[in-house]
């Protein structure tokens, strides 16, 4: 079908995953339905695919409800949605703190409480507050600057290094001290 600035074509695949449809459209510069041709483009301009294809991540040793989250905010990402990914890690970090007992009033105050009661770095405090930065921009209607992808990619890591300082390296530690002390005992040594 000839479209604006060449030709768009459209096909339906079978997810290797899940089983069910996707479909790609691609713009190409060539009339697809030369005779010639297997129906799909050799070259083209771009494509879309529909539905998007969502990566997320997960976080087993976060509590349930701030792990749902910080896996949406992976799922954000992954499909173009940088603003809202943006916003929910902010609230990842704002319920990363009520968790720990920090109820003070303001985003900003919790997160230094989070590095005075010693629960995070002073590294990890200054990323939990870059986070709060770009998501109050989008919380509170600033859009005038778009928010690109390497600004939610860099958010997403922040966010992520977040969680690993308060749940997931301390999780980690208990279970491979776990381990030892059960090596140990059942070899009888006791050092």
């Amino acid at each position: 079908m000839p479209g604006l600035d060449g030709y768009v074509s459209d096909a339906a695949y079978t997810c290797d995953n899940c089983g069910r449809l996707s479909v790609v459209t691609w713009w190409t510069s060539y009339d697809p339905s030369d005779s010639y041709r297997d129906g799909e483009p050799q070259t083209y301009d771009r494509s879309r695919w529909s539905p998007l294809p969502a990566v997320s991540e997960d976080f087993p040793d976060v509590p349930e409800a701030i792990g749902a989250a910080a896996s949406e905010v992976f799922l954000c990402q992954s499909v173009g949605a940088f603003r809202a990914a943006c916003a929910l890690a902010r609230a990842v970090v704002e319920a990363t703190a009520k968790d720990q007992g920090i109820t003070g009033s303001g985003i900003l105050a919790k997160i230094d409480a989070l590095h005075a009661k010693g629960i995070i770095r002073a590294a990890v405090q200054e990323s939990a507050h870059e986070i709060r930065h770009l998501g109050n921009e989008v919380a509170h209607g600033d859009f005038a600057d778009p928010i690109t992808a390497e600004d939610a990619a860099e958010n997403l890591e922040l966010m992520t290094e977040l969680l690993n300082e308060v749940y997931q390296a301390p999780a980690r530690t208990a279970r491979v001290r776990e381990a030892r002390i059960a090596r140990k005992s059942s070899s009888g040594d006791r050092s």
